[in-house]
């Protein structure tokens, strides 16, 4: 079971139907996956890009090992505690149990999931207003006041972590039966619905990554360096538990994904930029299924 009904709803089928685009890209004469697809122009110079970004980023780190580790990094004060991830995760349950009563392909379950994670965001604003000790701006990072920067970072962070992402979910295409395409994209693709659409990529390029950068990293994250006083334990266990929550196939890419999330989140302090990086992975996702 699946606690985020959102993210069942849309980002796994976003993350399939990415694989499923990653994976046939090329196409082929007879239907079958092809081990090396033939990657579209635009999506080749993005990864060349980004391939170099990220060994400059490495022999950055390695002449610089200090900012790798995270020691110096200040700690988000706080008294999150475990009744609020469980308050959290009881909002959850009753998101699920309200879209759940809805039939299976109902747009009204996936516009009720979407809901679900806005009143998610909302109460983890809520709690961390309450919890940390900088509030939402110093505390939780919730702010634009460094936003040029931050803006480099998440697009920076994005690319240097795409081509690590992009050849996990191949890896992952060539596992026999593992993939499986959500009900929901074949209902949209089948009703052709304007508005459907739209709502799908709004709520995956921008509610789903405010919603759960939110959660993992500014609340989970947070506690867990809180108790642990380690800020890669904390990076390691909020990126499982985040990949934990999507399909299986998914689940090594989305970790790498929110390990490099977690880790610009610790070294600025600041959401801006892991919501920036988590927003153009669904969007170029979107892309890739709108494009098909």
């Amino acid at each position: 079971m699946r606690l985020i009904p959102n993210t069942q709803l849309v980002l796994a089928g976003i993350s399939a139907r990415m694989g499923d685009f990653l994976a046939n890209a090329g196409g082929g004469s007879s239907g079958a996956q092809s081990i090396i697809p033939v990657i579209p122009s635009w999506r080749l110079f993005l990864l060349s890009l980004g391939l170099l970004l990220l060994v400059a980023w490495i022999i950055h780190r390695l002449l610089s090992k200090q900012k790798f580790s995270l020691d110096r990094t200040p700690a988000r004060d706080n008294n999150l505690n475990l009744l609020h991830l469980l308050f959290i995760v009881f909002l959850m349950l009753v998101g699920m149990s309200v879209a759940g009563s809805f039939e299976e392909n109902s747009k009204w379950r996936f516009i009720v999931g979407a809901l679900g994670q806005i009143v998610i965001a909302a109460a983890v604003i809520y709690i961390a207003a309450q919890s940390f000790r900088g509030r939402l701006k110093r505390g939780l990072g919730v702010t634009l006041r460094r936003w040029k920067s931050d803006l480099a970072r998440g697009v920076i962070g994005y690319l240097a972590i795409a081509p690590v992402c992009f050849v996990l979910l191949q890896l992952m295409a060539m596992i026999p039966d593992l993939q499986d395409t959500h009900p929901l994209l074949e209902q949209m693709d089948m009703s052709k619905s304007p508005f459907l659409t739209f709502l799908f990529v709004f709520v995956a390029v921008v509610v789903a990554p405010l919603s759960e950068e939110l959660l993992f990293r500014g609340m989970i994250q947070s506690m867990i360096r809180k108790y642990m006083k380690n800020a890669w334990i904390a990076i390691i266990v909020a990126s499982t538990l985040f990949a934990m929550l999507h399909p299986l196939w998914s689940w090594p890419a989305l970790f790498v994904l929110a390990v490099a999330m977690g880790y610009n989140y610790e070294r600025c302090g600041r959401l801006m930029p892991s919501i920036l990086i988590h927003s153009l992975f669904n969007a170029v996702a979107c892309i890739g299924w709108l494009t098909m």
